[in-house]
């Protein structure tokens, strides 16, 4: 059956062939050509060209049936129009596609019955199409119940003899694709609103994705790291935590490590690193999801606050043994001061007095300075004007500092000032200057510079210290030695010192450290090993410009009392001896208690002779601050000297006339009553 079918086929193709050239020859020859005796032949070729013709049609209608069976199989909107002349052919996927029918659209503009989109002007979309005879692209148009549709639509040009375009389009509709696309979009867009750094890599650890966070984190853009491998990007040198996050995926799926990565510009930075291993629909491995947070402004925070609750743990037991070492101190200073006065020491007597002396104070200076670290620096509060300090600075260490170190400095014309205790802004500057010159054994420069900052409330967040407003900036720096992190973590510890054995007592930096709290400002070190060092001390600008301006103590002799009768409260029977005794050396009449409720019943029997109470404020029974209230009740306006080993404000606090610290000279204390007594 096969070969006869084929001999059939071959058969019909021979006629074919015969056929076509009777055709031709009956196009080509003029029928008066032909005889007569031809004529019944000519009609028998006419039958059969004409059988030739209907069987060719039959065949071409055939092969066109069978092109549409075929198209009708895809799952694409095949369709073919002629411009000016609308829709040709409609196959049955355009129908179920757009909605409309074959019958509804032939002959009509298909891209005006759709209401096509194109992604750029008509106009240009033509134009492609007749110089380039295809076009493809995405559209958005209409199907028949209204709803919008986004198509891939593929078009070729072909053109008839008579020159007109016939186009044959092909369309896939893409809408739910276009959907998900936006989708991706749209939670790509919000990965970048996120201010952390997120990031995809694959199995082998290539990053696929880097959002805006990535690059605003590690200063890398996408297109920078994309394909990279993720250690490469964000520091990991030795991928030490990449294989521990790997090793611990294997087993969970989820990984969270706190690490320490590098910036594009070598910066280092802390984040929270946390890894999910993201498998597909059959539970296999796919990629990994890194996000990473960046906390290095909230762990310099936790650390600055660490540092103040071990500084204030620090200071409270540094206060009570200075308050304690304080009233050890006393009696032997005023001792000193009464025996040197004395008549009776002789020449020989008087070295080994200013031994005491000398050493005595140096005792209660650093006392004084545990206490300013201990409790905060206290006293009157002035207009400063930073620049004259800073003169006096530098006139100081022109004449101290070793010849081989430079001292530069460069303060602004227009300086606001700062309301503070001259005095202890000046051992501020001066102990920070001390400690650079320590850090140049052998030479180098140091400048100080002072100039008017303002700080915004972002500043502020990132220093808890730290206000928003005006402050004063003096900056200590020093080329000298320079310090590592662990040593600028502890160097406003008190008593930590890096200087050898006999050389410092570490409390220089810890006792400036408190005094600037306690002016309400702070200090921000930088350092680098071999680099030097820079101190910025930030002091509010003072804004209110009529305080109390600056006043030079004057050096008066000691003043000597009327016979003014001076009640001496104190729990230390030493201060207590040589108080009594130095007053009354100096024209003073005295009266002793050990404790408030001793005081009290003294008082009550002297009320009208005793002047003044000089009362201590740590003592047990009654405290110094309990016999006032009780003295105020007995006599308005009773003249009150309160003295403590610790600087608080119990003047302020408990309306006496004055306070002293003690250790306290006799001088001072004389100076003192002295103008107390005249009020």
């Amino acid at each position: 059956m096969k070969l006869e079918k084929a001999n059939g086929s071959s058969q019909t193709e021979n006629n074919r062939v015969k056929n076509s050239r009777l055709v031709r020859r009956f196009q080509t020859e003029p029928l008066f050509e032909f005889g007569a005796q031809d004529f019944d032949k000519l009609l028998k070729e006419s039958s059969d060209i004409k059988f030739a013709l209907e069987e060719a049609l039959a065949e071409s209608e055939s092969r066109l049936l069978e092109q549409k069976d075929l198209l009708e199989q895809t799952h694409d909107a095949i369709f073919t129009w002629k411009l000016g002349d609308g829709v040709i052919s409609w196959n049955k996927n355009a129908e179920r596609l757009y909605g409309f029918t074959e019958a509804e659209v032939l002959g009509e503009e298909i891209y005006e019955r759709l209401k096509t989109v194109y992604p750029v002007s008509f106009d240009d979309y033509i134009a492609k199409l007749r110089r380039e005879n295809r076009w493809e692209g995405e559209l958005r148009q209409t199907t028949r119940d209204g709803k919008q549709i986004f198509v891939e639509s593929r078009q070729v040009v072909s053109q008839t003899l008579d020159g007109e375009f016939i186009v044959l389009e092909t369309s896939r509709d893409i809408t739910t694709r276009k959907s998900s696309e936006e989708r991706i979009l749209q939670q790509a867009s919000l990965l970048d609103k996120a201010q952390d750094a997120i990031l995809v890599c694959d199995l082998n650890h290539r990053i696929i994705f880097w959002n805006k966070g990535a690059e605003r984190v590690y200063g890398w853009e996408a297109a920078e790291v994309l394909g990279r491998e993720i250690g490469a990007a964000i520091g990991e040198v030795d991928n030490t935590v990449i294989e521990k996050a790997s090793e611990v995926l294997k087993q969970k799926d989820e990984w969270l490590k706190e690490t320490a990565h590098y910036t594009k510009d070598k910066r280092k930075i802390t984040v929270v690193s946390r890894w999910t291993l993201v498998r597909n629909e059959i539970g296999q491995p796919d990629y990994f999801l890194v996000i990473n947070t960046d906390i290095t402004n909230l762990k310099q925070a936790e650390e600055q606050l660490y540092r103040a609750q071990r500084m204030e743990s620090i200071g409270t037991l540094a206060g009570g043994i200075a308050h304690d070492l304080n009233n050890v101190l006393s009696p032997i200073l005023m001792s000193v001061e009464m025996l040197q006065n004395d008549e009776l020491i002789d020449e020989n007597g008087e070295p080994w007095l200013s031994i005491i002396r000398e050493n005595t104070e140096r005792g209660a200076s650093l006392i004084k300075q545990v206490l300013t670290f201990a409790r905060g620096a206290e006293g009157e509060r002035i207009n400063v004007q930073l620049r004259h300090l800073v003169k006096d600075l530098i006139k100081v260490l022109g004449e101290t500092l070793p010849k081989t170190i430079t001292v530069k400095f460069n303060v602004a014309p227009e300086l606001e000032t700062i309301s503070g205790d001259p005095t202890q802004i000046h051992q501020v500057l001066m102990n920070l200057s001390v400690n650079a010159r320590d850090a140049m054994p052998d030479g180098g420069r140091l400048t100080i510079t002072a100039q008017n900052v303002t700080l915004d409330e972002n500043y502020a967040q990132v220093n808890i210290e730290a206000h928003a407003g005006k402050y004063i900036l003096f900056e200590v720096k020093d080329t000298g030695t320079g310090m590592s992190p662990e040593i600028v973590n502890r160097i406003f510890d008190p008593f930590f010192t890096t200087k050898e054995v006999g050389k410092g007592t570490g409390l220089g930096l810890s006792t400036a450290l408190s005094i600037v709290k306690s002016h309400g400002g702070f200090i921000n070190t930088y350092s680098e090993p071999n680099r030097g060092t820079r101190f910025s001390v930030y002091l509010p600008a003072n804004e209110n410009e009529d305080s109390q301006t600056e006043t030079a103590a004057q050096n008066t002799p000691f003043p000597i009392g009327s016979g003014e009768l001076i009640l001496i409260v104190d729990d230390e029977k030493n201060i207590r001896g040589v108080t009594s005794a130095m007053l009354e050396k100096y024209g003073y009449q005295t009266l002793t208690a050990a404790n408030g409720a001793e005081a009290l019943a003294i008082y009550k029997q002297n009320t009208e002779k005793i002047q003044l109470v000089l009362t201590d404020m740590a003592m047990p029974v009654m405290d110094g601050a309990t016999l006032i209230c009780a003295l105020q009740k007995l006599k308005p306006q009773p003249k009150i000297i309160s003295a403590s080993g610790l600087t608080s404000g119990y003047k302020t606090d408990y309306n006496a006339d004055a306070f002293l610290t003690k250790p306290f000279t006799a001088e001072k204390l004389l100076k003192t009553l002295a103008e107390i007594l005249r009020k």
